[in-house]
């Protein structure tokens, strides 16, 4: 199983798009000692071999129990090398930042993600293991509302992400694999990505992005808004549409967008025919 979900401490920043977790019951370490000097090492081994990576993935771990450093790093699939290195760079800065002395802290940046703790997590993928509605996902949104039709847009965004997760489940063999992107021409036009960690099998992959898309149609339906951009993730897997681009380059797909739905039906109240109806008299 993946570890409980509750209790989190939220380490969030000012800086768009990005929230650094913990997990509160994480022990702590102590600044200058050996931990952080293995998360030092950790923090150098995973920008280079990520950076290095045609799939922008690496894992590791440096040290011994019980000062051994766990980590795993992804960077986004259109990012070059040198993007990548200093995205990684950046994310480990911010976790030390936000959570300070935490052995287990998970940042998510516009460009990568980052997990480092001081427990072995990447066994949480074994078969027996592996529940993705475990997962507590970030979910980050923008708080104003897109002039389009509330049920169009919702309709436009649940298209791209189907869309956007079997093309991500389906790149297997491609260099990014589990990477999508999609531009859809609806008014305004939506963006989208979806990106799992190369690691998943296809059904993990898809399972995780699952849970994404239903965490981010549960805030549309409870509070009813048609935000321009919204963007979930967690440590496997993340998932994003913005009316702005969210990655470099052309889409990897093009989409039409959905018609537009039919309004329900007015229904005008019934007028009694002449000499038809009841009648009331005073007797």
């Amino acid at each position: 199983m993946l570890p409980p979900p509750s209790p989190w401490r939220c380490c969030c920043c000012r800086h768009r798009r990005r929230c650094q977790w913990t997990l509160s019951a994480t022990k702590t370490y102590t600044a200058n000692g050996t931990f952080q000097a293995n998360l030092n090492s950790l923090a150098a081994v995973l920008a280079a071999n990520a950076s290095a990576s045609p799939a922008g993935f690496a894992t590791a771990s440096v040290g011994t129990l019980p000062d051994q450093a766990n980590g795993l790093a992804l960077c986004r699939g259109d990012t070059n090398a040198s993007t990548c290195a200093a995205c990684l760079a950046t994310a480990f800065q911010h976790a030390q930042q936000a959570c300070p002395l935490d052995k287990g802290v998970t940042a998510i940046e516009d460009a990568c993600v980052l997990r480092f703790a001081g427990t072995q997590f990447l066994n949480f993928l074994q078969p027996d293991r592996w529940l993705p509605r475990e997962m507590v996902p970030t979910i980050d949104m923008a708080l104003e509302n897109v002039n389009a039709s509330g049920a169009w847009f919702t309709a436009a965004v649940n298209a791209t992400y189907t869309t956007l997760i079997d093309s991500a489940v389906a790149a297997t063999n491609s260099t990014r694999k589990y990477f999508a992107t999609a531009e859809m021409a609806f008014n305004p036009k939506i963006y989208g990505l979806a990106q799992c960690t190369p690691n998943l099998t296809p059904d993990q992959c898809r399972g995780c992005l699952a849970v994404l898309q239903s965490e981010t149609r549960m805030w549309q339906r409870q509070k009813g808004w048609r935000s321009p951009s919204m963007a979930a993730a967690a440590v496997w897997c993340s998932l994003q549409y913005s009316v702005l681009p969210v990655y470099e380059g052309p889409a990897m797909l093009q989409l039409a967008a959905p018609p537009e739905p039919v309004p329900p039906a007015t229904l005008s109240p019934a007028t009694p025919e002449s000499g038809k109806g009841s009648t009331l008299t005073n007797e």
